[in-house]
């Protein structure tokens, strides 16, 4: 251990248990020109219907290393019945399903990284890699034999592969579809209507559709959809959404990025979008209704009307009644915003990976999840008020009092330019403190029912905060620096010495507490856990270690930290639930 005082933690900042925000694109000229290819978004929102589902799904990856972060998807999804799937790894390879998706097998697939994959009949599958080259296996993705390479006639960014039969299929390349009906011995080209890209929904050997796309940018993109009944020999248009101006919800959707397109009947399809999820038409791609708002929908596959699944942010989620309901089934359920535990077993998550306002609850220690409900609207934090009531901020401020089955919105606090809760903390059941992100502060006397604004001071919006007792409390606001107050806020002094400070995570008393804090230096950044004895006066800088199966876990990118008691703390790091039983001295992975 290292031994400092509070003031003298120059170098350490506050990176861990904080959220970044990523950037935006700026749009082109909209005209169907390339289709965008299939790639990770960090949030998902408006699972249906709003109302609390209960889903408790506990999945082993098989022929993985016991307690490391389960293998990371490509967005390459294929199914051949409700019970057999293959999914792209990022990595290379491919995860393999019997089961529906409770279990997982990982295929090595010669370390090839799939963009597309088919499965039209168990065993017989068939994979697109990067460079437009097509492979196909007869064991359900064990080994794969090369069939042919593409070489597009223009600048290709997407492709698209779907098989209809084991024999029958499509292949989107650039601005030429090729299809076969003897596996992939002879291909006949069609030239598409589209310049550059598309998305190709086959429906047999002669009926299908193509989505025509042009270059995605501010969240839209335009789309035509065209439909032929002579195998590719001739289209004709049946709708096309123009950027902007198109409805989201109605039509062809213009808002979104096509990443996947997969027809069951001549009437029935779907679109799946990132920035803007799942569809389904009725009418053969003339209108559409959204099933799933999801900011990274990738691949998907319909083995049946009633059963789907879907790729989303690197989860595999899947319905069984058309996509009214949805549940995770890779990999395992586990919170990836925030977590608090009102013991050592029972604890709240908020956050999967495609589904930001999910609300999760576990009561065995953070090993196995369920869910439980759903935010009304965003926040990204949770913290705990003494005797069980759970508050949920960073965005709308919420509060629960049945274990986050359901939710209030807490009005109380005025809003100001925008009003978001930044920091929040209860040192007891009945005072707490808020602060929002323009920088005024709030005190609450009477456990949350009643805010009252407390005098201006130098702490700038944003920070986060921290109480040990009613009157001893500090605000950190990273680069822009510490204070701490010895009145219950009434009164603020800066910390003089901090350039950027650690987030808290929590009292298990009035005394004992921990931190994250980040050091970096030359462009790179380590963290780890601190650790006060003494009410925050000082500090003792943790060495963290982990169980031999497994790598010490960085800090970094830590976006929770909880300490139920003076042991067992938990913590998410990188969207991943970890554990420790010996005060934060080391640190096991859980759920995945």
């Amino acid at each position: 251990m290292r031994r400092f005082a509070l003031a003298a933690v120059a170098a350490v900042f506050l990176a861990g248990c904080g959220r970044a925000s990523g950037a935006s694109q700026v749009a082109s000229a909209p005209a169907p020109a390339s289709s965008v290819a299939a790639s990770s978004s960090l949030s998902a929102t408006v699972l249906a219907p709003p109302q609390p589902v209960s889903v408790n799904v506990a999945k082993t990856v098989r022929g993985t290393e016991a307690g490391t972060p389960p293998p990371g998807l490509s967005g390459a999804l294929a199914f051949a019945t409700a019970q057999d799937g293959l999914a792209g790894l990022n990595g290379g390879g491919v995860l393999a399903t019997s089961d529906g998706g409770r279990s997982w097998s990982v295929l090595d697939a010669g370390g090839r990284r799939f963009q597309e994959l088919a499965y039209p009949a168990p065993g017989r599958a068939y994979g697109l890699t990067y460079g437009h080259v097509l492979w196909a296996s007869t064991d359900g993705g064990r080994t794969w034999t090369k069939v042919r390479a593409f070489t597009p006639s223009v600048a290709a960014f997407s492709q698209g592969l779907d098989f209809t039969g084991a024999d029958a299929g499509w292949v989107a390349v650039g601005s030429t579809l090729y299809t076969t009906t003897d596996g992939g011995v002879y291909w006949a080209s069609h030239t598409a209507p589209c310049a550059r890209g598309f998305s190709a929904g086959p429906v047999d050997a002669t009926h299908g559709y193509l989505l025509c796309v042009g270059e995605p940018g501010m969240g839209a993109q335009a789309k035509a959809m065209y439909v032929t009944a002579d195998g590719g020999g001739t289209w004709t248009q049946v709708a096309v959404a123009q950027w902007p101006g198109a409805a989201s919800r109605v039509g062809l959707p213009a808002a979104g990025y096509a990443s996947d397109l997969v027809f069951l009947s001549p009437n029935v399809g779907y679109l799946s979008e990132e920035r803007g999820g799942l569809y389904q038409t009725d009418d053969g791609g003339r209108t559409f209704r959204q099933l799933l708002e999801s900011d990274g929908a990738e691949g998907m596959a319909w083995p049946s009307a009633a059963v789907g699944y879907l790729a989303a942010n690197g989860a595999v989620v899947t319905t069984d009644d058309g996509g009214a309901t949805w549940r995770q089934v890779y990999p395992a359920l586990s919170p990836t915003e925030s977590v608090v535990f009102t013991s050592a077993a029972r604890g709240i998550g908020l956050g999967t990976s495609w589904d930001p306002q999910a609300v999760l609850a576990t009561a065995d220690g953070g090993r196995t999840w369920t869910m439980v409900g759903r935010m009304p609207g965003i926040a990204m934090r949770l913290t705990l008020q003494p005797h069980g009531v759970v508050w949920a901020y960073e965005g709308g401020l919420f509060r629960s009092t049945d274990s986050g089955r359901t939710w209030t919105a807490v009005t109380q606090i005025p809003p100001r330019g925008g009003g978001a809760v930044q920091g929040l903390a209860f040192p007891s059941s009945a005072v707490g403190f808020a602060e929002d992100n323009q920088g005024q502060m709030f005190r609450t006397g009477d456990g949350g029912r009643t805010w009252s604004p407390l005098p201006r001071s130098s702490v700038p919006g944003g920070a986060s905060l921290a109480f040990a007792t009613p009157q001893v409390g500090w605000a950190f606001a990273g680069a822009a620096g510490s204070w701490e107050t010895a009145d219950g806020g009434e009164t603020w002094r800066p910390l003089v010495g901090w350039r950027q400070v650690p987030d808290f995570g929590g009292f298990a008393d009035g005394s004992r507490g921990w931190a994250v804090g980040v050091d970096c230096a030359a462009g790179s950044c380590t963290g780890g856990v601190l650790l006060t004895t003494d009410g925050g006066a000082a500090w003792d800088a943790i060495t963290v270690a982990a169980p031999a199966t497994q790598a010490a876990p960085s800090f970094v990118g830590c976006t929770a930290l909880d300490f139920p008691t003076a042991d067992v703390g938990y913590a998410v790091l990188d969207g991943h639930l970890y554990r420790t039983g010996d005060g934060g001295l080391t640190w096991q992975l859980l759920a995945d």
